[in-house]
């Protein structure tokens, strides 16, 4: 039997699923990098690195998500897979010519910066993962230049979807103020994470109060 072919809508549905993964990654990464770091929150930092052996494969499960994600929808050779370049190729003539003159070189170069990483932690020999972040840093990977990356893979999904529904190509100033895709997962994901981590701050105070009660129990003689 043949296998049915696969449409624009199959695609673009395809990388809304896998953009979603990256931002709910890259949500929570950077939440637990704001609230657990030893400056705002010395407990919570003290309790997670007395746990690394759990908070460190969360750590690499978050970066590989984020960054294996990210360079999954931009990714070039692989054209049977659901990426913003396949979206493209099943572009009609007619919609083709309504891209922004910059929306492929802006793929391509983002593309670019985020391959090379992929790889790195996917399939390198490097064995340290921290090694990986630090040449990320030293390539000008900050936490806002990934949201600015992220936000330009969503307003290029949200055009390809506009022009797969047929409407006129919208201007990417417009885009900015109505990109609502993925919103929901975002803000679900930074409210859990925000939960666990004040249940989990909870937990520890309530832990030093409990065994601070403990050491001032006089034994009954």
């Amino acid at each position: 039997m043949a296998k049915s072919q696969i449409t624009l809508a199959d695609v673009l549905h395809g990388v809304e699923w896998r953009l979603e993964e990256a931002l709910q990654a890259f949500e929570a990464h950077r939440i637990l990098h704001e609230r657990c770091n030893s400056e705002a929150a010395p407990e919570l930092n003290k309790a997670i690195n007395d746990c690394a052996g759990f908070w460190q494969p969360v750590n690499i499960g978050l970066q590989s998500t984020l960054v294996i994600g990210i360079a999954a929808l931009i990714d070039k050779e692989r054209r049977d897979c659901s990426t913003l370049y396949k979206a493209i190729d099943l572009l009609t003539s007619d919609q083709r010519s309504k891209l922004p003159v910059d929306f492929i070189d802006a793929l391509d170069e983002i593309r670019g910066r985020y391959v090379k990483f992929r790889h790195k932690l996917f399939a390198h020999n490097d064995l340290n993962r921290g090694d990986v972040v630090i040449d990320m840093q030293n390539a000008g990977f900050t936490w806002d230049s990934v949201d600015a990356d992220l936000l330009r893979l969503r307003r290029s999904l949200k055009f390809l979807r506009h022009l797969c529904a047929g409407k006129p190509p919208m201007n990417w100033g417009d885009l900015d103020s109505q990109i609502r895709l993925n919103e929901l997962a975002i803000l679900r994901t930074r409210r859990d994470t925000g939960a666990f981590l004040d249940l989990l701050h909870l937990a520890i105070r309530l832990k030093a109060s409990t065994a601070g009660e403990t050491s001032q129990v006089t034994p009954s003689k």
